[in-house]
């Protein structure tokens, strides 16, 4: 829930300085200019790929300490984790459409802003995910070993 809220308040912060303040985060800024392009794929597919690995692991355990305890205990968290990597998956893609539109867009601070702004949005969306799964992960114990 924490993650959620931290990425409301950053989309919202993002999206007023991009229509307030267009230069701080239009292609003027170097480092969005050279990271919201393949540069950006390249670092959400390494972190897709880790973050969808170590939720299914997660998965399956819970999956095999209910089988151990003999009941359905963690379904809430199970749906949680699915949704987590389904979600992952839906940011993948959207990062790839973004990517592939920015260029084909009108080449204004506001617009390349509005561009850059969603792709900040895409990858705290996915910090937030990670951080989620891997609370997960540590918050799960061995006391079902």
């Amino acid at each position: 829930m924490l993650s959620l809220i931290v990425l409301l308040f950053v989309s919202l912060s993002l999206m007023v300085v991009s229509v307030s303040a267009p230069w701080v985060l239009c292609d003027k800024n170097t480092f969005l200019l050279n990271f919201v392009n393949h540069e950006m794929l390249g670092f959400l597919g390494i972190t897709v790929t880790i973050t969808l690995a170590s939720g299914a692991t997660l998965f399956l355990d819970l999956n095999k300490m209910e089988e151990k305890i003999g009941k359905n205990i963690f379904k809430k968290s199970k749906l949680a984790i699915r949704n987590s990597c389904y979600c992952l998956i839906i940011l993948l893609a959207a990062s790839v459409v973004l990517v592939t539109i920015k260029p084909l867009t009108p080449d204004t601070e506001i617009c390349r802003s509005l561009f850059n702004s969603m792709a900040l949005i895409i990858v705290f969306a996915n910090i937030g995910i990670m951080f989620d799964i891997t609370s997960m992960v540590f918050q799960t114990g061995n006391e079902f070993e």
